[in-house]
């Protein structure tokens, strides 16, 4: 597995090497330009989740946008930065289901 996407991601909901996890750090912690695009949901999820300071990271985007309340929504410079992100993911294999997608507008991407 790629060291830069474990260092980010972790390799699952339970690894606690995944620095997207702690959602109530500060964005200066990570440069967006070093995480890799996400390859799934939960990649994406979680990618979402420190940006809007929820709670917790959360595996699918339906769970974020029913608890985006928790926290604050990026600054219009910072959705810009997460759309791109989430478009290099779109053009490396990351798909989504309709549900998702529908979650998806709801935390300000498309």
């Amino acid at each position: 597995m790629d060291l830069r996407r474990r260092r980010y991601y972790g390799v699952s909901s339970e690894d606690k090497a995944g620095i997207l996890r702690y959602t109530k750090a500060t964005d200066a912690l990570v440069d967006l330009g070093d995480v890799p695009p996400p390859s799934n949901e939960r990649d994406l999820a979680w990618l979402l989740s420190f940006h809007w300071h929820v709670n917790n990271a959360y595996d699918t985007l339906r769970d974020l946008a029913e608890h985006r309340g928790e926290g604050t929504c990026p600054s219009e410079y910072m959705l810009r930065a997460l759309q791109w992100k989430y478009d290099e993911g779109a053009n490396t294999g990351l798909g989504l289901s309709a549900e998702s997608a529908k979650a998806l507008l709801a935390v300000g991407l498309c």
